[in-house]
């Protein structure tokens, strides 16, 4: 039984005879194709059958084309001409981004220079379109609709399946005028005396601080005192520059601060739990081009916050808290309480 052949096949045999007619022998034209002379004869007489008309006449010495193979070689090559644009028109647009991209950021996020780059991706893309939330807390990304969504935790094991992206010392300090007027505490004990900076829950609860010694002893620094309080990271770092008081800051960002003489680090030998990048995605198993490019544009972020940390007079305190920055169980003291804690829950993040 003889089975058809495709239109797609058909195309090839088209591509074959022009090939034929440009290097004048099927043995030449076997040869540029890769393949048997004797299959480039029998897609040849396939092609005639096919078309009803006999293209070439051969002979053991040479090939001649008839009347209707030079009407049908001129056609083929225009033929050949439009696919080979349509194909080209195609693979251009295999990249292409298109529809929209809805995504929540952390209100941070302004500060990396991501939102430049969400930009130049939107510029690159013609058909897209970005819609652009801020959050610094998880959200429902399958209630609120969006394609993913970006958060920082310093404990990624309450929200297991999500992706972590990374993860980033976090210290205290301060504007170099608000210490200078305060003065500069010399233990963790003296943060009590200070004004501090801190996020806020939704309830209006101020967070206590969990700090890491770097010799393994932790400390609790209850919240107390005056403090300038915010939901808002960008807000909360914001304060921090403008001398509100001491608040904790990723050292990527503090070390760009410090080399401008807008921020220094505050009892070095302490910090927190590391902050962890992370993502939630709204189809975890299937990552569209669109959720790609923005974790693409994310780890680029990333690199950036690394590199205000290596460039600045900061960069060995920055890698010895990097190598220092998987912390382990051990008891917590609150400070002014005197009593022992129970052992924390956090527990070592492999990336």
């Amino acid at each position: 039984m003889k089975v058809s052949r495709s239109g797609v096949d058909r195309i090839e045999d088209v591509e074959l005879f022009v090939r034929v007619v440009e290097r004048g022998s099927l043995t030449a034209a076997a040869v540029a194709a890769g393949l048997s002379v004797s299959l480039v004869s029998r897609r040849l007489s396939d092609l005639e059958r096919a078309l009803g008309v006999r293209l070439i006449d051969r002979s053991s010495r040479m090939l001649v084309l008839t009347e209707h193979g030079r009407e049908f070689h001129a056609r083929a090559e225009t033929i050949l001409h439009v696919v080979r644009e349509a194909e080209a028109a195609l693979r251009s647009k295999a990249d292409e981004l298109r529809g929209t991209l809805r995504i929540c950021l952390p209100t941070a996020a302004a500060e990396t220079g991501v939102l430049a780059d969400f930009v130049a991706l939107f510029n690159r893309h013609p058909e897209l379109s970005i819609e652009m939330h801020l959050s610094d807390r998880p959200v429902d990304v399958i209630g609120r609709g969006f394609d993913a969504a970006l958060y920082l935790t310093d404990a990624p094991d309450r929200h297991p399946g999500d992706l972590v992206l990374a993860q980033h010392p976090t210290v205290l300090a301060a504007a170099p005028r608000y210490l200078d007027h305060a003065g500069r505490p010399e233990s963790a004990e003296e943060l009590l005396e200070h004004r501090t900076i801190r996020a806020v829950s939704n309830r209006g609860k101020a967070t206590d601080w969990l700090l890491f010694h770097e010799d393994g002893r932790e400390l609790v620094v209850p919240a107390s005192g005056s403090m300038f309080l915010s939901s808002e990271v960008r807000v909360l770092y914001t304060a921090t520059i403008c001398g509100a008081g001491i608040g904790r800051m990723p050292l990527g960002f503090l070390a760009r601060a410090a080399s401008a003489g807008e921020l220094e680090p505050v009892l070095p030998h302490w910090r927190f739990r590391p902050i962890m990048i992370c993502a939630t995605l709204r189809r975890a198993s299937v990552r569209s081009s669109k959720v790609t490019a923005l974790l693409e544009l994310a780890m680029g972020a990333l690199q950036r916050i690394d590199a205000f940390a290596v460039s600045s007079p900061l960069e060995a305190h920055y890698r010895k808290q990097l190598e220092q920055a998987q912390i382990g169980k051990s008891n917590l003291t609150a400070i002014g309480s005197g009593d022992q804690g129970a052992p924390t829950a956090y527990k070592p993040w492999t990336l």
